[in-house]
């Protein structure tokens, strides 16, 4: 992860917990945040389900295609179940076990 991504996360992290009590954050700014989470490495990517879980603000759909497309399977898994997809989940699941 670069400088500048890892700043903005931690910047980003900052003002999410700060305005978190108000849930006036913008859908976008929700997509980033799991977006740069998923490129600072596999220990804040492992993080992303988590914070989806915490949060039911999170775009579902959007950070589906984020976790497809860097293949975080436990939080990709999660978010099908969200969808209501259990045959994939349980697929996701099955290829990580």
């Amino acid at each position: 992860m670069r400088l500048d991504s890892k700043l903005q996360l931690e910047v980003l992290e900052k003002f999410i917990a700060k305005h978190d009590e108000n849930k006036k954050i913008d859908a976008e700014l929700l997509i980033l945040h799991i977006h740069l989470l998923a490129l600072s490495g596999k220990k804040n990517a492992k993080r992303i389900k988590d914070v989806i879980q915490r949060s039911n603000r999170y775009p579902l759909d959007a950070c589906l295609e984020i976790c497809q497309e860097n293949d975080i399977k436990d939080a990709w898994a999660y978010l099908e179940l969200k969808r209501g997809e259990v045959y994939k989940a349980i697929g996701i699941v099955v290829e990580v076990i």
